[in-house]
């Protein structure tokens, strides 16, 4: 019988109202007493249980009713989800420079207490986790602190956005709608008030955020998946973006054995050839993402159709050409 299975058996005694002698305890639990005085020691010092030991008659342990009514947390975990949580947190915390941290810290004390009275040592979790992220941007923790408040509170937001394809910084009221972690990084889709239409935000070219009195305008969430289900990569959707169209990419056989096994697109078909090569069909609206995925595959893809998008990739093969001479 393990801890979690002593710590609700003791409970469920104690919770009667009248004391419980420890011999009765030790015997149902089949404990030792010195076990015995460490649960009623982790109930009453890292649970907070109201316990007592009344002197009798009957002599035994209690709750203190002049306490209220106590029970134990409704969330338990076993020793492995344990070391699971907390190698999650590990990684989220990994992922952008500390960002998550604020919101974090407090469960990873609770986590690291509970594993040590588990019989666990916390910090070898460091080293069993590892996280390489290629291309994280740092971005400000108090900034994504307000953005992410602003999401979850639904509440409006007041930013100054740094935009990389101008290099100008511009004011703007936004209605944030859903946080998106995208290749390492985080990006706010919103309701832009300025331009009337939905946007991409990248959350580190956010120069800094206020959170505002108005509630955020409500978009159903088959909206917003629907947004995100017809752009590709980081570029859903949004705005103005023009028809969808469909694209078919064909990889050599050698490049199949990985890309088949990839997700590029949440309504994504793909088949194997009869000569090995593999083809990818997923609808897009905006090619920019869409023209770098494809030109990371070099020469082991083919852009089928459509033909703008054909054109695109061969003319920045060509221009990637030209850097190398003949």
């Amino acid at each position: 019988m393990d801890r979690l299975e002593r710590l609700y058996k003791i409970h469920r005694q104690l919770s009667r109202g009248r004391p419980v002698p420890a011999r009765r305890l030790q015997e149902e639990l089949e404990v030792s007493r010195a076990t015995l005085m460490r649960d009623l020691q982790y109930l009453r010092d890292f649970l907070e249980a109201p316990l007592l030991y009344r002197r009798g008659p009957p002599a035994g342990y209690c709750y203190d009713e002049a306490a209220g009514r106590f029970e134990l947390p409704g969330f338990w975990l076993s020793e492995g989800e344990l070391w699971g949580l907390l190698a999650a947190s590990e990684i989220l915390d990994g992922l952008q420079e500390g960002v998550l941290a604020f919101g974090l810290e407090s469960i990873r004390k609770r986590l690291q207490e509970l594993l040590t009275n588990h019989g666990f040592d916390p910090r070898q979790v460091a080293g069993r986790v590892a996280l390489q992220p290629l291309g994280a941007r740092t971005g400000s923790p108090g900034v994504f602190r307000r953005v992410a408040e602003g999401v979850m509170k639904r509440r409006r937001l007041r930013i100054a956005y740094h935009a990389r394809y101008n290099d100008q910084v511009t004011e703007r009221e936004i209605d944030p709608l859903r946080l998106l972690f995208h290749r390492d990084n985080w990006y706010l889709l919103a309701w832009c008030r300025q331009s009337r239409e939905s946007r991409v935000f990248a959350c580190d070219r956010i120069r800094h955020a206020d959170l505002l009195p108005g509630r955020a305008r409500s978009v159903p969430a088959p909206e917003i998946e629907a947004m995100l289900s017809a752009g590709f990569g980081i570029f859903p959707a949004t705005g103005r973006p023009g028809r969808e169209r469909t694209a078919v990419l064909r990889f050599s056989a050698e490049r199949a054995r990985w890309v088949q096994d990839e997700a590029w697109h949440p309504r994504q078909t793909g088949a194997t050839l009869a000569d090995g090569r593999y083809e990818l069909r997923f609808p897009f609206t905006n090619p920019t993402e869409l023209i770098m995925e494809v030109l990371r595959h070099g020469a082991a893809v083919e852009v089928v159709s459509p033909a703008p998008l054909r054109d695109a990739v061969a003319r920045e093969l060509r221009l990637a050409g030209q850097q190398y001479g003949k």
